[in-house]
């Protein structure tokens, strides 16, 4: 029988990645400034999110991102397909470009206030 390779699973992952993601029970604690940059992000985007998106826009982000729905049980709750979701959040292609969508007008909002996201990841 030959014998397994349990290297051939194993997926590296930049450390820095990980941290983006909740601390587990047990996990020692994060940085405390690292800490503080999330929470003012999080602030920051909530704000932007508040008052730059529409209504509709504004659900789905709040249900795909904040509570971790999928683009179909959205759909399912709002009583539209699942594409229309996905337009909602990301926008649609026309001519080889992407336009519209909420992640596009978010980060059109954040750069109109100078927050740069990149520094949160």
């Amino acid at each position: 029988m030959p014998r397994r390779d349990h290297t051939y699973w194993e997926i590296p992952v930049d450390p820095n990645v990980l941290a983006r993601f909740p601390a587990a029970e047990g996990d020692p604690p994060r940085d405390p400034e690292k800490q503080r940059m999330l929470d003012d992000a999080v602030v920051q985007l909530r704000t932007i999110i508040e008052t730059g998106l529409t209504p509709r826009q504004r659900e789905i982000v709040q249900a795909y991102f904040f509570e971790g729905r999928t683009e179909a049980q959205i759909a399912e709750q709002l009583g539209i397909a699942q594409q229309v979701v996905s337009r909602h959040l990301f926008g649609a292609l026309r001519a080889g470009r992407r336009v519209g969508g909420a992640m596009a007008k978010l980060r059109k909002l954040a750069e109109a206030l100078g927050v740069d996201p990149e520094k949160w990841v």
